[in-house]
């Protein structure tokens, strides 16, 4: 059995595939498998992987039927893992030599193997690179006991991370954008030992980020997967009002992205406040048995920033249907 599984999706990242592979592939790894996942790449990102694989032994390459995105692309590399541990790689960002052999060995230096054991993560553009955090966990203590203050400052990633094969059998990635974040509080709410080790660093490049299509194309998709995300948040983590309000100030920061992005939408500023007006009225009105007052306070206050008169009902149901048929939900 493989002590750790690296799983890294992988999805037209041609410019930057072959050198975060290659990267990737240096580090010192005992007993590690990469399992290099494709979801059917429309550039040359299959084949350089495809001749990264062929020279390395450690790499098994697979490849979707279809494009499904990354979050089941993930999934599938849970479900394929043959390690003790998994961990997650983006396949453009970077990894400190010895990054994963790291988090492995503080794994086995606990008598009761954790759950999940963090590395430092980093934000990393051409000229900068954030400072490095520090631990935060205290090893003498439960981690029940340091959950909520912890979670204050961790980021939501999953990639400076590996997690205990055994603790993922009934974790998966939800099909939602920022899959990151609902994995992150779903695992860290379930996890009973956590450690740190922040002497290495996962790099996020900054440089690299494409604004996803959802962005700037389906505006419908994403008023409608905010508020079915909250519920299925709820559903996991609901019995924790702590970690469900860290959760709500992470799902509003997403959020006032997207009404950031409006002034991507070709319509005229006008029918574009009035729609994300109309779209935020409908989504406190169809689910106003549910939506805690917080929620309800920062959908209302973005609506009223828009400076828009309340529709009526049927205005409101009108003006959704027309958004989803110029935008239809992806």
């Amino acid at each position: 059995m493989e002590k750790l599984s690296v799983v890294v999706p992988i999805y037209n990242k041609q410019k930057y595939l072959e050198s975060s592979l290659n990267q990737l592939l240096s580090n010192p790894s005992e007993k590690t498998e990469f399992l290099f996942i494709d979801d059917c790449s429309t550039d040359d990102s299959f084949l350089i992987a495809q001749k990264i694989a062929s020279q390395d032994s450690r790499v098994r390459l697979l490849r979707n039927p279809s494009n499904i995105g990354v979050s089941y692309t993930r999934t599938r590399g849970i479900r394929e893992a043959r390690g003790e541990y998994i961990g997650f790689f983006d396949a453009d960002d970077m990894i400190d030599e010895g990054f994963y052999q790291a988090l492995y060995e503080t794994a086995c230096q606990k008598r009761k193997k954790p759950d999940i054991v963090v590395g430092d993560f980093r934000n990393k553009s051409k000229n900068r690179i954030e400072p490095p955090f520090y631990n935060r966990l205290n090893p003498y203590i439960p981690f029940s006991w340091q959950r909520n203050s912890f979670m204050e400052k961790e980021p939501i990633s999953c990639c400076n991370k590996i997690y205990r094969a055994e603790f993922l059998e009934d974790k998966s990635f939800p099909d939602y954008m920022r899959e990151d974040c609902y994995f992150h509080y779903w695992t860290m709410h379930d996890a009973k030992r956590v450690v740190e080790n922040m002497e290495v660093a996962y790099y996020y490049q900054i440089s690299n980020i494409e604004r996803s299509n959802s962005y700037f194309n389906f505006p419908c998709g994403n008023f409608s997967e905010f508020i079915e995300g909250y519920h299925w948040m709820r559903q996991k983590i609901g019995d924790s009002k702590s970690l469900m309000k860290s959760f709500e100030q992470h799902q509003v920061q997403a959020y006032q992205d997207f009404l950031n992005y409006c002034i991507h939408w070709n319509l005229p500023e006008r029918e574009i406040s009035k729609i994300v007006s109309a779209v935020i009225d409908y989504c406190l009105a169809a689910y106003s048995a549910d939506i805690d007052g917080f929620n309800r306070e920062v959908l209302s206050f973005y609506k009223s920033s828009f400076e828009i008169q309340n529709l009526s009902i049927e205005q409101l149901e009108q003006k959704v249907k027309i958004l989803g048929s110029i935008y239809p939900k992806r």
